[in-house]
């Protein structure tokens, strides 16, 4: 479960990284990890423009929370373990729908039962 390993090597061998061939506009009411890793990417940095643009390259982890959803809700991006530690704490109980999380590193996010 990575805790002998870096981040890099735990990025390395766990994080997926999906290209879209459209934007999230474009994708309508479809779903995919993809699709949330962007939007959540967007939101994260700010911008919402990204939304428009079409080959958005999405570098994500599979999230062990919220428990009982999809895996296309529990994607998030790699970028967030890279914040400072206020930043991070804000969107990973966010999306992880967890006020009580108090550990951010992303071994304990990672859901390994799905890798």
């Amino acid at each position: 479960r990575g805790k002998t390993m870096s981040d890099d090597e735990v990025i390395y061998f766990f994080s997926e990284s999906k290209s879209m061939s459209k934007s999230v506009e474009a994708s309508g009411n479809n779903k995919s990890v993809q699709i949330t890793c962007a939007r959540r990417l967007a939101d994260f940095l700010g911008v919402d423009s990204m939304l428009k643009a079409e080959g958005i390259s999405c570098h994500m982890f599979i999230a062990n929370k919220p428990h009982g959803a999809s895996t296309t809700e529990r994607a998030v991006p790699v970028k967030v373990f890279f914040a400072e530690l206020e930043k991070k704490k804000y969107w990973l109980r966010k999306w992880l729908n967890d006020e009580s999380l108090n550990t951010f590193d992303m071994r304990q996010v990672i859901d390994w039962e799905y890798y």
